[in-house]
């Protein structure tokens, strides 16, 4: 379902030994969405900070769509680290795996940071105290572009169910599902042409339309339903003639700092194998490997189409696993270290002219923060709905992102988990005094958005990747 970081061990707040609140609500109430689409809030008392002694915090956890129902309220006890910016740490008591809080003010953006770390995982939320308001669905209105389409569950003893998906960015509780007398449930949405992923939520689980057209990987083990609406992108599919279909490659190479790992190459069709291509790294989201560019994204198809059609010259793809390491520590020793230097043996340019880093969600993070950390290794650097953990976001130098190669950033509008951190490094960005471009437009954390974006940045981006002409 998500392709980012989860922040799901705070579930276990609602058997923690933590002192249930009976107070009433603190006046001033900071909420936000964390990374897997869960919504919660707290409230505190800023004026009350003392140093040396605790501050009570009231929290809502996973608050309902209206931004107004929990499924649960707690105190805890904060420890005030610093009043002016205010800092806060508290420890999650009774979690496994011993999860912390830490909560910083910036006044200057009106905004908290709540940064959550585990011995197995860690997340970032911007909260604000403005109000939120529900936003309209469009997949529930009728609209010109856009089929009616009824998807159906049998599920007699289900109390709730909802549709989850990318038509709603996998909000868990936006699309409710209604019961008829016999116990089935259905719902009517209004989709634009092209490929929809989605579930059902039945009584807070995730399970698969065992009727589904077909299905994907989730990225968690499981997998998600697909639906295609109207007719299928032919951009996306197998070239009718087999001399125009690209090659793809399995490769393992043995790495000092990670062991065994595969890699995956995309060439395409009528390369000559003695000629060192263009290409580009391809970083992958949260959770999944190498293959969601081929499974999900079906990015070689695409690209013999546009190359066949001369719509974009030649250009190869060297995909890689990433697991959940947001491209840091070892896995970005690897790429920089390891791979990088050997790639020419596998008939890929080692000119750093002629390569580029391109990644979505966490590979987006990934894209960013090798090319600035970087800057000589790659002539672009494209990142799609990059989630952005201020927690994991290297400290920006303005000499440094001076030096940075060409880089764009792109971001769906009704994106829940990375719009608010793409909004936040392009300020950032301002303020360093090197602005770059963010392109933001109608779309979700889905593959529904990467697709239709990747026919316009793949073309210009093999162009400029193309070698220098002979003088």
């Amino acid at each position: 379902m998500k392709l980012c970081p989860s922040i799901a061990a705070l579930l276990l707040c609602c058997s923690l030994s933590l002192s249930m609140s009976q107070a009433a609500p603190l006046p001033q109430r900071w909420q936000g969405t964390w990374g897997d689409g869960i919504r919660d809030g707290l409230g505190l008392d800023m004026a009350a900070a003392e140093l040396g002694k605790p501050l009570r915090v009231h929290y809502w956890r996973q608050l309902d769509a209206d931004w107004q129902k929990a499924s649960i309220e707690f105190d805890v006890q904060a420890e005030v680290q610093s009043t002016s910016p205010l800092r806060l740490h508290w420890a999650l008591e009774g979690d496994p795996d011993r999860g912390v809080m830490d909560l910083s003010y910036q006044p200057d953006r009106d905004e908290m940071q709540l940064h959550y770390q585990s011995s197995r995982q860690q997340g970032t939320m911007l909260m604000t105290q403005h109000a939120q308001t529900p936003a309209a669905e469009p997949a529930l209105t009728p609209a010109p572009g856009r089929e009616a389409v009824q998807l159906h569950l049998a599920a007699p003893s289900a109390s709730k169910v909802y549709v989850a998906g990318e038509m709603n960015d996998w909000q868990a509780d936006t699309l409710p599902m209604t019961q008829d007398t016999e116990g089935n449930w259905q719902l009517t949405l209004y989709l634009e042409p092209g490929k929809w992923a989605y579930k059902f939520v039945q009584d807070g689980r995730w399970i698969a339309d065992p009727a589904a057209q077909a299905q994907s990987p989730d990225g968690s083990g499981g997998m998600n339903s697909l639906l295609q609406v109207g007719p299928i992108d032919q951009r996306y599919q197998p070239r009718a003639n087999a001399d125009e279909r690209g090659s793809l490659q399995t490769l393992t190479v043995t790495s000092r700092r990670l062991g065994i790992q595969q890699l995956l190459i995309y060439r395409p069709a009528g390369s000559d194998p003695k000629k060192p291509l263009p290409w580009a790294l391809m970083l992958h989201g949260y959770g999944m490997d190498r293959q969601q560019w081929v499974q999900d994204g079906q990015l070689p198809a695409l690209l013999d189409t546009l190359i066949a059609e001369h719509t974009m010259p030649a250009m190869a793809l060297l995909m890689v696993d990433g697991g959940k390491s947001f491209y840091q520590g070892d896995v970005a020793d690897f790429l920089m270290q390891e791979l990088l230097p050997q790639t020419r043996q596998w008939g890929l340019s080692d000119d750093p002219k002629q390569r580029a880093v391109v990644g979505m969600s966490m590979g987006g993070f990934g894209a960013f923060a090798l090319a600035y950390q970087h800057p000589e290794a790659f002539a672009a650097s494209l990142a799609l709905s990059g989630y952005f953990d201020p927690a994991r976001m290297p400290v920006l130098d303005a000499q440094q992102l001076a030096r940075m190669p060409s880089t764009h950033f792109y971001c769906g509008k009704n994106d829940h988990i990375s719009t608010a951190t793409n909004q936040r490094l392009e300020q950032q960005l301002l303020a360093a005094g090197h602005p770059l471009p963010f392109d933001y437009a109608p779309g979700g954390h889905t593959w529904h958005y990467w697709q239709a974006l990747m026919p316009q940045i793949m073309p210009p981006l093999a162009r400029q990747l193309q070698p220098a002409p002979l003088p």
